[in-house]
This record gives structure tokens, sequence and C-alpha cells, in this order.
């Protein structure tokens, strides 16, 4: 009879702890009944069901979640082939959308998203050329707006299957064999034109450097000429007044430092000179009347 009572108390607590489930904020859930939908639930907590398998519990993962396409090539507007791998960042937005279409199955979610990346990057980039994936000059390149495109058309179908794609983007490039040569040498083309641009541009600034500078040393030299012109000039004023004062107090004076100073300009060991005895050149060397005079 004990036994009984207990095996009662004990299924009665299995039914009864079946009736009750937690949610955590990880996840979203969803109760079916015979595979109905009854009840969407958002919040983490603990919530109530009928027991045992009348209701049954669903779980879906609300975290944000990643996903890898697989290396496909295309086609581009030149007709150039291009191996893209794209990655993507999304999560569950509509759990029960996302449970009538997908059956909450991470594996078939992982298949149609990656079917649905690539058939809408085939779209997208077949509006472009090689230029736009690889270019030195970044006003031409447009992976940014390419991935915008993608991920704004899958979006679109997205919402079929109740999910969201956050943010997603070219992970890899890659060059088939074919244009791998081509692309090289288109790139090497292309750094050896800006090359020379940017020599040329150089030259230029160099040549205005130069003539600024040759500018700068033009002006420089007048104003020096002119400022030497003017110290000279106000130097001979002086020297000028100092002989006139040296000139108006003893003219003896004078007169024998002057003829010094004209000795010293005229004469040397190979000089010879004929005076008169009145020469007023002669007057501070000699008394004599007339005579050979040779420096030595």
């Amino acid at each position: 009879m004990k036994f009984k009572l207990i095996l009662g108390i004990i299924v009665l607590l299995y039914i009864i702890s079946t009736c009750f489930f937690s949610v955590t904020d990880k996840e979203y859930v969803i109760t079916t009944r015979f595979g109905k939908p009854i009840k969407i639930i958002i919040k983490s907590g603990l919530h109530k069901k009928l027991p045992l398998f009348f209701e049954k519990i669903n779980r879906f993962d609300k975290r944000l979640q990643s996903i890898n396409t697989t290396p496909i090539q295309l086609i581009l507007k030149d007709q150039n082939p291009l191996i893209i791998t794209l990655y993507g960042i999304w999560k569950i937005n509509k759990p029960l959308k996302y449970f009538q279409t997908l059956s909450n199955n991470p594996k078939l979610t992982q298949e149609r998203l990656i079917d649905l990346l690539n058939s809408q990057l085939a779209t997208v980039v077949s509006e472009y050329t090689i230029n736009n994936f690889l270019n030195i000059d970044t006003q031409q390149i447009k992976i940014s707006e390419i991935e915008n495109k993608v991920q704004l058309l899958s979006n679109k179908i997205c919402e079929n299957y109740g999910l969201k794609i956050l943010d997603l983007g070219v992970k890899r490039l890659n060059y088939p064999s074919i244009v791998e040569n081509s692309v090289y040498e288109r790139m090497i083309s292309e750094r050896k034109k800006t090359a020379k641009k940017i020599r040329a541009e150089g030259l230029k600034i160099a040549a205005k450097i130069e003539s600024e500078a040759d500018k700068q040393v033009s002006d420089i030299r007048s104003n020096a000429d002119k400022t030497a012109s003017i110290i000279k000039a106000d130097a001979d004023k002086q020297a000028m007044e100092i002989y006139n004062k040296a000139y108006s107090q003893s003219l003896d004076f004078f007169e024998y430092t002057k003829s010094l100073d004209l000795y010293s300009k005229i004469l040397n060991d190979k000089t010879t000179f004929i005076f008169s005895t009145k020469s007023k050149l002669f007057k501070f060397l000699n008394g004599s009347d007339s005579f050979l005079f040779k420096v030595k």
C-alpha cells in the first residue's frame, strides 16, 4: 500500500513538473499542441504548459550567428571571372515564421542562407567590372556598395523565413589562373602610371620652389647691394668731412699725409721716376734740383 502511494506521489510530481518550463534570455520558445503552434514566448523566466505530451516545447537560439558561404566563381560585367566568398551575421527575428518554413533545422537553415547569398551575389556583381574590385584608385572600388546591395536583396527574401542578416561582407577574393597574370600586369601598369604622375607633380613642385628661391635670392642681393651702396656713400661722406676738417686745421700736414699715401700706391722696387726739383711730389723726398731716382 505504501509503495503504491509513494509511486503515485512520484508520478503526480512528475506530471506537475511537466507543466512548467524555463526560458533563458538566449532563446525563444514556441509551444505546440500536436504540431500546431500555440504560444510564442520571448521573455525569459518560468512558464506553464499542458502536462506531458499534450504540448511540446520548441526552443530557438535568439543570439547572433555567423555563416561563411562556399566560394563561388562568378562572371562580371566585363566577362572576367572572379571567385568570391562571403561572411554573414544573422539572427532569427520571427520565430514563428522560421518554425513554419525551416522547422528549426540548423543544417537546412545554413544551406538555405548560403544558396540565397550566392544567388543574390551573382545578380549584383553582374553589374560591375574587375576595376570595381581591384584598382589603385579607391574611388573606383565598389566592394562596400556591392555588399550593401547583396544584404538588402537577401533580407527581402529572408523575411519569408523569419531571418534577418545584420551584417554581410566579402571575406575573400580569388582570381582564376586564367586571369591571374593579366590582373598582375594591369596592377603593374597602373602603378607605373601613378608613379609617373607623382614624379611629374614632384618636378612641378620642385620647379616652383626653385623659382621662389631664386626670386628670394635676387631680392636679398638687391637689398644687400642697396644697403652696401648706402653704407659706402655714408662712409665716403664721413671720410670727406674728416679730410676737410683735417685740411682746414693743418694744410702742411694734410699735404704730407696725402703725399705719403700717393707714394705707397705708385712706388715699388721696380719703379723709376725722374722728378723736377720743383715738383710737389718730390717735395718730401729730397731737396736737390734734378735727379734720377730709383726705389730699391
